[in-house]
């Protein structure tokens, strides 16, 4: 292959960066295959040989995303001071990436079967590991010692889950609600 053409892998990269952008402005209903091959210049084709269909195209954005807040709550929890001082930067982070999602992002993720489903199995990973370091916050003085992490996570989790599940907050801003 010439250095003229660039690799599969950094041909897909470029799909996703753009269908995140482009999810998270407008919606998933309102992106179409056709308009982030246009944005892209390149033939639907070419993008149904990447992605199969909107559904992967989407679940490879919701994966990059991930590995993207892994990389920055690893940054974070080297920096922080504590626990406390963790749990206040990331929410501020994560309040400030979804100032620029679109709320329709939000409500319509959950048409995607496949989606959802990788979404509850990495969410079991990551209360493993939210539980582990809210206990780190014992240890630090920060969190009363007795406090059952494994039944509190889950339920500001599902606090969330009931306010993005709402059709009631549904045109409001992720920022609004949980700021």
């Amino acid at each position: 292959m010439s250095d003229t053409h660039i690799s599969r892998n950094e041909l897909r990269d470029r799909v996703i960066d753009v269908a995140i952008a482009s999810f998270h402005q407008e919606g998933i209903k309102a992106v179409t295959m056709d308009a982030i091959a246009h944005r892209l210049t390149m033939s639907k084709r070419t993008l149904y040989q990447l992605f199969g269909d909107k559904e992967e195209l989407l679940l490879a954005c919701l994966k990059k995303k991930q590995q993207e807040d892994r990389k920055r709550w690893e940054q974070t929890a080297r920096t922080a001071g504590n626990v406390l001082e963790f749990i206040l930067k990331e929410f501020s982070a994560n309040m400030q990436n979804c100032a620029h999602i679109s709320p329709a992002f939000f409500s319509e993720i959950k048409k995607y079967p496949q989606v959802i489903a990788y979404s509850r199995n990495s969410n079991k990973e990551q209360r493993k590991d939210a539980v582990r370091f809210l206990e780190r916050g014992v240890e630090q003085g920060i969190f009363r010692p007795g406090i059952d992490f494994n039944i509190i996570y889950p339920v500001i989790m599902q606090q969330v889950d009931f306010v993005m599940n709402n059709p009631e907050f549904e045109t409001y801003n992720m920022v609004d609600l949980f700021a």
